[in-house]
């Protein structure tokens, strides 16, 4: 092999997805992997070297006893990626778990024979089939533990007053609310410096997903759920509810069931949202999940189906101003909103705790659990958000209030392509945790106030959303941007002129506004962006004998194309219309182009991250244009 240091680096950056220079890098790494598997034990050596800095982050996080001043700003980026992702994490600290079990000795042992931590093994995973990422070999019961993906900085979003000059929605987010202490202080971090974890097709797409296998759930488990499932409402104002939820691919490959639930509903002006990620430790999270997202849409819509808000000549964020101590909303009218999302939050909580004594005296649930079901068998989180209508200048404009106890998230794109962030997720202590619905300090009125949140203006698309999905657009400020753009071009979305053929004058608009962006960028036709190949081929992990193929489109991809970022083309409706153009995701079978809900079932289904294994659920209010 003959390759420079400089080519070597830019190939394993462009393997892993990360930035790197331009280059022949898919033939370079072609060499290097050619390379890597000539000799047994090259690849494991490769990746120690490669995780060597992440020990010494690690370890000093552990020990900080390490002199490097470096070390300090290091680990702190470290540890917001960690709490970023769950199943890295626990699988990290679960191998490090394991090997002090098997090689702990006491004192006395220890003293007279060396201490069984001094010289660690190399870092393997040891039957670890189960949790193996998209990469690894999960034909060996012992596979090396993988390079660990860059780590990234994001800071909580900024309450925003006023942005409707500059296109992006007017967001009063509790901006006189006195959040707990534990709530993190809402500051802004430049989008420029992010680095988004997205869905990025490679040229090994097809073949990772076939390292995992799919097992039905156990029959005998009390209260299982389907498979997966998907819905569709019509919504006031000419608006569009798109929701569904598929069973992760750790699950899928272990035979356990899907923890995510949701529900929606329209009750008079009002739409309304419920979202719940069952705790992945408690074996029967997925009922509480159920069991709190149906009361929470039960309690908002008798508390909201009579409810307008009042008529006002000018919304901004002076309008949702709040009382400095209590954080109650100064317009009776508003506040109601506010109360009846807390009211819903503690209902929740409620049948949650009556259901678990319910369970407690079910046989089938002790024999499987060994032991009577607790109320903390059934946690998990719950995000809420009403959506409603008001007039202002002589149009249409939307208000939105969010709720949230735990991670996932909730986020606004407005008309003109403005991001909003309607939530922060909760994080525990340790990388991986998160707060629940059951911890009741969570329900106390200070806790419930810092985590309200207020949206006005031209709303294009709300999304709300269990981690499974946040995680893989991290940082979500401007990851939303990529997720919105991610739907629209794989078809989930109904965008004016994605739908040929179209006819006078609006077809001519339509591809008008089309050339006059496209005129600006690396692909500057229609036919180049067509000939420009940006759907991948990736195979679904299911039940048949031959897994069905989708073809999932990038946001990231079809910016790279253009010579654009990402959440420049995802504000740019002419860009991501044309970017939607030519076949489905997938044969008409799988999933009806016409029907959105059974669109985004399969998208969500079939889109890979690498490190993303967990339950998918994600609910779209959006516009909708008839296609």
């Amino acid at each position: 092999m003959s390759m420079d240091l400089e080519r070597t680096i830019a190939a394993i950056q462009w393997r892993l997805g990360l930035p790197c220079q331009e280059g022949k890098h898919e033939e370079d790494w072609e060499i290097l992997e050619d390379w890597l598997r000539a000799e047994p034990g090259r690849l494991e050596a490769v990746t120690l070297k490669m995780a060597r800095p992440l020990m010494e982050i690690l370890q000093w996080g552990l020990s900080a006893e390490s002199t490097k001043e470096s070390l300090a700003s290091s680990w702190s980026d470290l540890k917001r990626f960690l709490q970023s992702r769950r199943e890295l994490p626990n699988w990290m600290i679960r191998n490090a778990a394991e090997y002090i079990q098997d090689n702990f000795q006491d004192n006395s042992q220890s003293e007279s024979q060396g201490s069984a931590l001094s010289e660690p093994d190399p870092p393997v995973v040891k039957d670890r089939v189960s949790a193996a990422p998209e990469g690894s070999d999960v034909s060996n019961p012992e596979t090396t533990l993988p390079a660990v993906e860059a780590t990234m900085k994001q800071e909580p979003p900024t309450p925003v007053d006023n942005q409707e000059e500059s296109g992006a929605p007017t967001v009063p987010v509790g901006a006189n609310a006195e959040p707990e202490p534990a709530t993190p202080t809402l500051t802004a971090a430049p989008a420029s410096t992010e680095e988004v974890v997205t869905p990025t097709p490679d040229s090994n797409s097809q073949s990772l997903s076939t390292q995992w296998r799919w097992l039905p759930v156990p029959p005998n488990s009390p209260d299982n759920h389907e498979e997966s499932y998907q819905t569709a409402l019509s919504a006031p104002g000419g608006m569009k509810l798109i929701g569904a939820r598929v069973r992760g691919k750790k699950h899928k490959h272990e035979g356990t069931n899907c923890d995510d639930w949701f529900e929606f509903d329209v009750a008079g002006k009002w739409t309304i949202i419920a979202v719940s990620d069952g705790a992945g430790s408690k074996i029967f999270s997925r009922i509480g999940a159920k069991e709190s997202c149906r009361t929470a849409l039960s309690e908002l819509k008798n508390s909201l189906a009579e409810h307008e808000l009042k008529d006002r000549k000018n919304w901004s964020g002076d309008t949702f101003e709040r009382d400095k101590t209590t954080g109650v909303f100064k317009a009776d009218d508003l506040e109601r909103v506010q109360q009846a999302l807390h009211n819903a939050m503690t209902k929740a909580y409620e049948a949650i705790e009556k259901k678990a004594q319910d369970l407690a005296k079910s046989s089938p649930h002790k024999e499987f659990l060994g032991r009577e079901v607790a109320v903390d068998d059934l946690s998990g989180t719950l995000l809420l958000a009403v959506h409603t209508i008001v007039e202002h200048d002589g149009a249409d404009r939307s208000v939105v209030f969010t709720c949230q106890i735990g991670d996932g998230m909730l986020a606004a794109v407005s008309s003109s392509g403005g991001l909003m962030l309607l939530g922060i997720p909760d994080s525990g202590e340790f990388a991986g945790q998160t707060e629940f619905l059951t911890s009741k300090k969570k329900l106390e009125k200070t806790s419930l106030v810092g985590r309200t949140f207020a949206f006005s203006g031209p709303l294009e698309a709300l999304m709300v959303m269990t981690d499974g999905v946040a995680d893989d657009y991290f940082p979500n400020d401007p990851g939303m941007l990529w997720l919105y753009g991610d739907l629209a071009i794989n078809g989930v979305l109904n965008l004016s002129g994605s739908q040929k053929p179209l006819s006078g004058s609006e077809l001519a608009r339509t591809l008008d506004d089309i050339r006059a962006k496209l005129a600006e960028t690396k692909l500057p036709t229609i036919d180049a962006v067509e000939d420009a190949q940006l759907a991948v081929p990736f195979a679904m992990i299911t039940d048949a004998e031959v897994s069905p193929n989708v073809s999932i489109r990038s946001i990231e991809t079809y910016a790279d194309k253009l010579g654009l970022k990402p959440e420049e083309v995802a504000k740019s409706k002419p860009l991501l219309i044309v970017g939607s153009y030519g076949e489905p995701m997938c044969d008409p079978a799988i999933a009806d182009p016409q029907n959105k809900e059974e669109v985004l079932r399969v998208w969500l289904d079939s889109y890979q991250v690498r490190g993303s294994f967990d339950d998918r659920t994600l609910v779209v209010l959006h516009r909708e244009v008839a296609s």
